[in-house]
């Protein structure tokens, strides 16, 4: 008879582990945030504003890290694409001289002058995750008629609300991949070395 027993509650266990399996669903923000810690890099789509008395280049991009939107007055011809900008209305937004750069529908106010902004082509978007900081970083090339070369890049901190808390600008002689910044000093914030 105990046997019997024995049985019965063997089955009654074996269906109980078959219809609730027992395998740990991961967060989904823990799930997102693993998936930063590879660096991503890609070309977003540049699109010429073509204006009666000067042009603007654009970008309106889709980040791991949210909508990326960059504006700014240009003299670049090289742009394949022409077309108008859709996360923005009013044009007379874009300042003179400084880019227009949204995030998630909200503007970041840099705290850095770029130089040789109306030759500069935003070819790079990268986003990566450092000492469990989220970072997004722009990098434009320097289109010149001249042999100069270079590069500037934009790099912002981002929280976990897809806000910018800290930004950072500095160029280089040569393209800045994402994984070649280090946090060296230990100061929980990439090193890079500007040109």
């Amino acid at each position: 008879m105990k046997q019997h027993h024995f049985c019965l509650l063997m089955i009654a266990l074996t269906l109980f582990a078959c219809n609730y399996p027992t395998t740990i669903k991961h967060p989904v923000n823990a799930v997102k945030r693993s998936a930063l810690t590879t660096p991503e890099k890609h070309e977003p789509v540049v699109v010429l504003y073509e204006k009666a008395d000067s042009n603007i280049v654009f970008l309106e991009d889709n980040t791991r890290l949210g909508k990326l939107g960059f504006y700014c007055y240009s003299d670049l011809s090289t742009v394949e694409k022409t077309g108008t900008p859709a996360w923005i209305k009013d044009l007379t937004q874009i300042p003179e001289g400084k880019p227009l750069l949204l995030l998630n529908a909200h503007p970041v106010k840099l705290s850095h002058k770029i130089e040789d902004l109306s030759i500069l082509m935003p070819t790079y978007i990268q986003t990566f995750e450092m000492q469990h900081q989220l970072y997004l970083m722009i990098s434009l090339n320097l289109v010149s008629f001249t042999s100069a070369s270079g590069w500037a890049h934009i790099l912002l901190k981002v929280d976990a609300a897809g806000n910018v808390v800290k930004d950072n600008y500095f160029e280089t002689a040569e393209m800045m991949e994402a994984a070649a910044l280090k946090d060296a000093d230990g100061d929980g914030e990439p090193d890079f070395k500007e040109r």
